[in-house]
């Protein structure tokens, strides 16, 4: 998965093996997106916003925001991130026949066809149980849809396709984490465990392989 880079606050380069921390996925190195943790005492939001359009191709968007909320003071705290974005398109699928010659892509030339939209949102929830022991706890959201592919055919024209079937990719996942952190005098100990869930499909036209 892709997540969103917001109210992070620093990213790890692990160089491998990291097999022994992490599994079998990360023998090579891992990369841990470490998030900003609530604050039990203040209340703190913001919210950033940003606009563009592509020459020859559509507008697009991004929005983002973040509210701290201390429910208890200096033992309780909500941390709650939200963003979603629209990324332009500016790929034509055009009109054009198959290699065989028998059939056309009319039905699905249309424009800027390169589009994606991407929403999500975080929520996090910090126990500060004592002095000694910490509970954090977080689930993470974000879907992902994209239109149509970047690609282009260079023998029919610059930032132009051929494409005869609906292109596209959908991309849900949502994960859930737990972890406590303390000490037990002697060491420091941290327990954690989380729930990670992905649906991922992916639709391409290969009408020119298959088609003579």
């Amino acid at each position: 998965p892709d997540p969103r880079m917001i109210d992070i606050e620093r990213i790890e380069a692990l160089s491998g093996p990291q097999g022994t921390l992490f599994g079998d996925a990360s023998q090579s190195g891992t990369l841990r997106i470490i998030t900003n943790k609530p604050k039990t005492e203040e209340f703190e939001g913001w919210v950033d916003g940003t606009a563009n359009s592509v020459d020859g191709g559509d507008a697009g968007h991004d929005l983002s925001a973040m509210v701290n909320i201390p429910l208890v003071d200096d033992k309780v705290a909500l941390r709650l991130v939200g963003f979603t974005a629209e990324e332009a398109g500016y790929v034509d699928n055009v009109l054009g026949a198959s290699p065989g010659g028998t059939f056309d892509n009319a039905s699905q030339a249309k424009e800027n066809i390169n589009s994606a939209s991407l929403s999500g949102g975080r929520a996090a929830l910090r126990w500060n149980i004592n002095e000694d022991w910490t509970l954090d706890t977080q689930a993470i959201f974000q879907s992902r849809d994209v239109d149509g592919f970047g690609d282009v055919n260079m023998d029919v024209g610059e930032l132009e396709q051929v494409r005869y079937t609906e292109e596209g990719m959908s991309e849900d996942w949502y994960q859930f984490a737990v972890t406590l952190e303390g000490s037990l005098g002697f060491a420091d100990t941290v327990v954690t465990a989380s729930y990670f869930d992905r649906d991922f499909q992916y639709e391409s036209d290969v009408t020119d392989y298959l088609t003579t």
